[in-house]
């Protein structure tokens, strides 16, 4: 997995805050199943950055690995939604498992 650059780290964590189930930890969010956002609700996590900040943030964590987007969520024409890949939850929770987001 590639190294995350600090502004990178903290964009992640604020985006897994933002899961429904409650979850605080890396080991915690394993067991999500996935929370996913759509890109209207994706931004108004950062406040602070522009659109287009934000889609670049995306965009280069999708690259990393880190993050995933489907276009079509549901099956049926549901607007584009990101999520953090189960692949990097699971490096987190073995490397830092109790960790706060």
């Amino acid at each position: 997995m590639n190294t995350l650059t600090k502004n990178e780290q903290n964009f992640v964590n604020t985006f897994a805050k933002e899961n429904w189930t409650g979850c605080e930890t890396w080991s915690d969010l394993t067991h999500d199943n996935g929370t996913t956002w759509v890109l209207p609700k994706v931004f108004s996590f950062f406040p602070n950055l522009t659109e287009s900040q934000v889609g670049g943030y995306l965009s280069s964590l999708e690259k990393k690995g880190v993050m995933f987007h489907e276009d079509d969520y549901d099956g049926c024409g549901a607007p584009r939604h990101f999520g953090i890949t189960c692949a990097y939850v699971e490096n987190q929770a073995q490397t830092n498992p109790n960790t706060n987001f």
